[in-house]
């Protein structure tokens, strides 16, 4: 009989453990930020997939990539490529969403990726930069495209 209640005893505390453990590793999945991923495939009908990833990297920080894929007919071959266009970035997910790295205190430049929402609920993509020239004792900044009508993935 004690050999029972022994054995009924180590069931339950392992099942309490395990329960213990899935809600432990269930709030540190809660906790860490989830990649965000927008994207746009229109390669069926002769166009290219356009992929931007924001990724969580240590100590609060993320990193950016674009990727793009297209069947290029001329060298009659699928090219697919992935470009880190940010990294050590900070971001914030409000509207729009920005994701920035500013070394402009120390010699460095700015980096931002941001993205706008539009009215039918797609993001376009623009990468923003900016350097103090010390030769022209001037600010340049410059924004270029990096991709249009990309959708958020659920």
């Amino acid at each position: 009989m004690q050999a029972k209640l022994t054995l009924a005893l180590a069931l339950a505390a392992l099942a309490t453990a395990c329960g213990h453990a899935t809600d432990a590793a269930q709030l540190e999945s809660a906790r860490k930020p989830q990649d965000k991923v927008f994207s746009r495939d229109s390669r069926p009908v002769d166009g290219d997939l356009a992929e931007l990833r924001i990724v969580a990297t240590a100590g609060k920080k993320f990193k950016v990539t674009l990727r793009t894929a297209f069947f290029d007919r001329r060298g009659g071959k699928a090219v697919d490529e992935t470009k880190v266009i940010l990294d050590q970035a900070t971001c914030t997910f409000a509207a729009p969403i920005t994701c920035k790295r500013d070394l402009r205190p120390v010699d460095g430049g700015l980096t931002e990726v941001i993205l706008a929402p539009s009215d039918d609920g797609r993001f376009d993509a623009t990468v923003h930069t900016a350097i103090f020239d010390r030769r022209a004792g001037k600010e340049l900044e410059h924004t270029e495209d990096l991709a249009s009508g990309l959708k958020a993935a659920k």
